[in-house]
């Protein structure tokens, strides 16, 4: 090839000086060229291309990593939320189960599946845990026989003591204290009775100084001749009641109720005793004054009577007034206490309750019963 030939063939290639990025000769056809005018972002270098494909890359990976972090904060968010709440959430909206424990002799019925309560704002020291099973109520499924058993039974002529009227019983000597004296060392008592009878003695002692009092009989006590308690009552059978007489010069005397020892019949119902026959009542009871016998009915509704001066049987007509919608309320020891009288069906008999709370029901040997109930704190 002649050199005019090769200075014309060299005029076909267009030169390209080096450029800023590149360190190389770099050469484009005219295609090339053509396809850049199409796509201008097209990288025109491998460091550009390298630049594009690290930004597409941190974009996806910052991208992933927030869906990551918000996985994450929603599952620790929830379980928080299932550790607080979903125990109580769960039994505010649904009962499904067994909460409180029941009289081994009764059965009970739970609230129906999707069973509801109103919301309402919580009081001081209430959890939502608490609030819910308050709310729930749950029932104790009695029988006609049950309305002879328990602590309140009214005994009278017309209704006589049964064998489901009796309590069980133990020594008192077994458990009792200092402070008072047995006539023998076989007599029995309710053990509840036998506990607030020791606290009841222990407190007269620590005010008084003296430990003259005598229990003279409980089931049974000796009315003969010569005896402090001279009239036996049936209800003793229930082994809910103590008669007292009081140790003096060595030897025994009936208890009048007077001077100091008239501690006992002002303050027995702080520690669950009634004067079973007290004064002023007798065109109801049948009988005057009684004070060396005593019957234990609980706290409870020893502050009933005494707030209310109401002997046991007005106590017994005065709460057929009271239903579970519309309770006695009666507070001993800052606990309110709700007290309600449920009438004997035919055959079942079902007493209300709370799902979450203390219970106690008694029949009152007549012809229903009187329930007690407490929400627990």
């Amino acid at each position: 090839m002649s050199l005019p030939d090769i200075r014309k063939e060299r005029t076909n290639y267009q030169h390209y000086p080096i450029t800023d990025r590149n360190t190389t000769l770099s050469y484009q056809s005219a295609d090339a060229e053509a396809y850049d005018t199409i796509s201008p972002a097209y990288p025109k270098t491998r460091e550009d291309s390298r630049r594009s494909r690290s930004g597409r890359y941190e974009r996806r990976s910052t991208m992933l990593n927030t869906a990551l972090w918000g996985l994450y904060i929603f599952a620790i968010g929830g379980a928080a939320f299932n550790a607080v709440f979903r125990k109580s959430t769960y039994e505010i909206t649904t009962n499904h189960g067994k909460f409180a424990a029941r009289p081994s002799n009764a059965a009970v019925e739970y609230v129906p599946e999707g069973a509801t309560t109103p919301y309402s704002p919580l009081a001081k020291g209430e959890t939502h845990t608490q609030v819910a099973l308050n709310e729930f109520q749950m029932t104790d499924t009695l029988t006609k026989d049950d309305i002879h058993r328990g602590r309140m039974l009214l005994i009278n002529e017309e209704n006589p003591v049964t064998e489901n009227g009796r309590s069980d019983t133990i020594r008192i000597s077994d458990t009792m204290n200092g402070y008072y004296a047995l006539v023998n060392q076989d007599i029995r008592l309710d053990p509840e009775a036998v506990e607030a009878l020791n606290d009841m003695m222990e407190a007269y002692g620590n005010l008084t100084g003296y430990g003259d009092f005598v229990v003279y009989g409980t089931t049974e006590t000796f009315t003969g001749e010569g005896s402090c308690c001279p009239e036996y009552f049936p209800e003793s059978q229930t082994g809910c009641t103590v008669d007292l007489a009081v140790s003096m010069g060595g030897g025994l005397l009936p208890y009048d109720g007077e001077d100091v020892q008239g501690w006992i019949v002002d303050h027995c119902a702080e520690y669950g005793f009634i004067v079973r026959y007290p004064e002023n009542k007798a065109s109801v009871t049948g009988k005057g004054y009684i004070p060396w016998h005593l019957r234990y009915v609980g706290k409870v509704h020893a502050a009933a009577m005494a707030k209310n001066n109401l002997c046991f049987d007005e106590y017994i007509s005065f709460i057929r007034r009271y239903t579970y919608d519309d309770p006695l309320l009666v507070t001993v020891d800052d606990v309110i206490y709700q007290v309600f009288f449920t009438k004997a069906e035919e055959d079942i008999t079902h007493v209300q309750r709370f799902l979450d709370g203390g219970y106690e029901v008694s029949g009152n040997n007549t012809d229903g019963f009187i329930a007690t109930i407490w929400k627990n704190n």
